[in-house]
């Protein structure tokens, strides 16, 4: 039987045009993604309707000149994706066609074609059709790196689409403690996922809740001369220390242990069977990850740790369960594109390669639940390769998990949102009801861990609300980061991020 490849949504039967409405002048980010489109979809036709009009609304002001010189001097961005690109000049696949803007050039629309509109231009003879993003911008240059800033940054604002019923597409991509060059291919990848899944997903619209902004009430240049100052000060710690990972251990008497092998590596996403922890171990040189066991006592002390699965690429969330009296593990290999299942043959530090699941793919975090006869992947993708690891949680469903075929959920990406899509431990049942928890990148990776409760879990429907929040003060300690969650018979168990010293004493 071949490796299955993954289809990430599931589509349509009748898919329509794609019909854009651009600028003649655009950044290189919004041709990247119409490139993405067609390359995806090179059956489907996709039109550019073009607005020959130049925008006159400049945004730009020459005092902030200074950041863009800090960023591009210091922090080393490119800002690649806001260089100026004249349609007419782009060689784009063949199913592209290019059209100037008109009534005419939108008439004889089919039920199914979809009209995206990326300027300021109000359509209202195909209102019905038309779906557009709030606050677009697609300037180019200085002008449009400081309206991203000030709209994405600063204030914090979701990716959100909207069409004649209201808001049908809501997406918080940012991850702000990561540079512009990296949250601007965030941003990318979010708007990629938005005009695929409303152009050819079966995905049901539904109107999403209109949320407040949260307007950042300090100066453009207030905001930026923080941020900088901050990018800086972290700069300056990573000269002197490195972030590690531990693992803290909290035991039902309350006590709190912090774990660590005795080199200067990591511990990080720790999963508990009874005393047995499993962890991936995260080279301090090179950053590469392996899967160990560790053996605790009684008094939650270490007494052994043993590397379980070391491959040549990275390993990491050793998610491990016993099925049909079997102890199987299905790690994070996001690097090798593969989804693989390891089979203990003398539990727990024997470990071999099962199966190959599913191939082709880059699912972080995978996190597999049991639940009414369907196996369920939990996993967040990265849909571009500049794309945000944190922000789009996908569903997969089998009845069989050795040998089944994966389908995706119909509502994929059920989540479209960087404070709480990313897994970070076992989902669990307690008192009749379901619990996932998820990371919060939305401030920095690894804010805090979400304990969200599954409401509604189908193959055409999902739905979590958020329960509570953990952060390492709950834990009576202070950290940069936490990112994972797990417990066996009263033994809680999370990593915490710490700055460490590059040089010991």
């Amino acid at each position: 039987m071949s490796i299955q490849k993954l289809s990430l949504i599931s589509k349509k039967e009748n898919v329509g045009k794609l019909l854009m409405v651009i600028d003649a002048t655009v950044p290189s980010w919004l041709v990247d993604v119409i490139v993405v489109l067609a390359n995806l979809y090179p059956s489907k036709e996709i039109s550019l309707i073009i607005n020959e009009e130049k925008s006159t609304d400049d945004k730009f002001k020459w005092f902030l000149s200074c950041f863009i010189f800090l960023e591009r001097y210091i922090f080393r961005q490119r800002f690649k994706n806001f260089n100026s690109m004249n349609i007419y000049d782009v060689k784009f696949p063949s199913s592209i066609g290019l059209k100037p803007y008109s009534h005419e050039a939108l008439d004889e629309l089919e039920a199914d074609d979809l009209i995206f509109n990326l300027t300021k231009i109000k359509i209202d003879k195909y209102s019905r059709r038309v779906v557009s993003v709030d606050g677009v911008d697609c300037a180019v240059g200085t002008t449009g790196i400081i309206s991203f800033v000030d709209q994405y940054m600063k204030n914090d604002r979701a990716l959100i689409v909207r069409s004649h019923q209201g808001v049908i597409w809501k997406h918080l991509f940012q991850t702000k403690e990561y540079s512009l060059d990296k949250n601007i291919g965030f941003f990318k990848a979010a708007l990629k996922q938005a005009i695929e899944c409303l152009w050819v997903s079966e995905r049901q619209i539904v109107n999403e809740q209109e949320s407040p902004t949260d307007n950042n009430n300090s100066s453009l240049e207030t905001y930026w001369l923080r941020w900088v100052l901050k990018r800086l000060f972290k700069w300056l710690c990573k000269t002197v220390f490195f972030k590690r990972w531990i693992v803290l251990l909290k035991l039902p008497d309350g006590r709190v242990k912090r774990l660590k092998p005795t080199s200067h590596n990591g511990w990080a996403d720790p999963f508990l069977v009874q005393q047995n922890l499993f962890v991936e171990e995260i080279d301090n040189k090179s950053g590469k990850g392996h899967l160990a066991q560790v053996q605790l006592d009684e008094n939650g002390d270490c007494v052994t740790a043993k590397s379980i699965v070391n491959e040549p690429f990275h390993l990491s969330y050793p998610n491990i369960f016993k099925y049909n009296n079997e102890w199987l593990m299905v790690p994070e290999s996001a690097s090798a594109k593969q989804l693989r299942l390891y089979k203990s043959n003398f539990f727990p530090q024997h470990w071999n390669l099962s199966k190959v699941l599913v191939d082709d793919a880059r699912l972080l975090d995978t996190t597999l639940f049991l639940n009414d006869g369907f196996w369920w992947i939990f996993a967040t993708v990265k849909v571009l390769d500049e794309g945000s690891s944190f922000d789009q949680l996908f569903l997969f469903y089998t009845k069989d998990l050795l040998n089944g075929n994966w389908k995706p959920h119909k509502q994929n990406p059920v989540i479209t949102n960087s404070s709480q899509a990313r897994p970070a431990g076992k989902i669990y049942r307690a008192d009749n009801r379901i619990y996932r928890p998820s990371q919060d990148c939305f401030a920095n990776y690894g804010a805090a861990v979400n304990i969200n409760e599954i409401v509604a879990l189908t193959t055409s429907e999902y739905k979590e609300q958020l329960i509570k929040r953990l952060t390492p003060l709950d834990y009576g300690v202070k950290g940069l980061a936490l990112h994972t969650f797990n417990f066996d018979n009263g033994w809680e168990v999370l990593d915490l991020q710490l700055w460490s010293p590059r040089f010991p004493s």
